[in-house]
């Protein structure tokens, strides 16, 4: 009786011990999640509607990046959204080549943690054009779709920012958004490396002002960037 009543009691404090170190560690984990969520904005909360940039203390950044459906999407928009959830002060206004909206996309967006904007543009509206293919803007609609947007999105909340064209294939160092773009005045270039056939495309400079540009395709364009 002795021996069956001692294994009892082992048996209820061994249980209740347990119990309570699942939830000291449970209380530890959410206090530290409240304390994590508390030292930055959540910006899943902050919308179009509610988002006022000219609130910003820094300038804002307008990432403008164009997207098409393709096997590799996805991959690519988590790899430059993940950069961009490291810029204050970015918003990242995605446009996609698709008759309507896609609303898989349009949902993955809402869990990014990024300040966006969703559009969406179809190509075929370029290629009715009966002009002959050399003289196609290729890529052009869906960044001046993006640029009229945010022109009407000034005159409602006017604010002090830089454009970004970024497309959705490349790899960005976070660097490059808070130590430079964001200090650009008028406008700014960047090299970029391992692009259209070269290690680098870049523009030339001399005493201060391009001069032409260090690219492997497309080189008779005015401005080939």
């Amino acid at each position: 009786m002795t021996s069956s009543f001692s294994s009892i009691c082992f048996t209820k404090t061994f249980f209740f011990v347990f119990a309570l170190l699942i939830s000291n560690a449970i209380t530890v984990i959410l206090v530290t999640q409240w304390l994590e969520t508390s030292r930055r904005p959540n910006r899943l909360l902050l919308t179009r509607e509610s988002h006022n940039p000219s609130d910003s203390v820094l300038p804002w950044i307008f990432v403008v990046t164009p997207t098409h459906s393709r096997l590799e999407q996805k991959a690519d928009l988590t790899r430059l959204s993940q950069t961009l959830r490291l810029v204050p002060y970015a918003h990242w206004i995605v446009v996609e080549d698709a008759k309507q909206e896609t609303r898989n996309i349009k949902d993955w967006l809402m869990g990014t943690g990024v300040m966006h904007t969703y559009l969406y543009h179809h190509k075929e509206n370029e290629n009715n054009n009966k002009t002959k293919k050399k003289h196609r803007m290729k890529g052009w609609r869906p960044r001046a779709l993006a640029i009229d947007w945010l022109r009407n999105a000034q005159k409602a909340h006017p604010s002090k920012g830089v454009v970004y064209f970024a497309d959705d294939d490349n790899s960005y160092d976070a660097r490059l958004f808070n130590d430079f773009i964001r200090n650009v005045k008028r406008v700014g270039v960047w090299a970029v490396g391992l692009v259209g056939g070269a290690l680098v495309e870049a523009p030339e400079i001399e005493n201060g002002a391009v001069t032409s540009f260090h690219v492997m395709w497309g080189r008779k364009r005015k401005f080939p960037i």
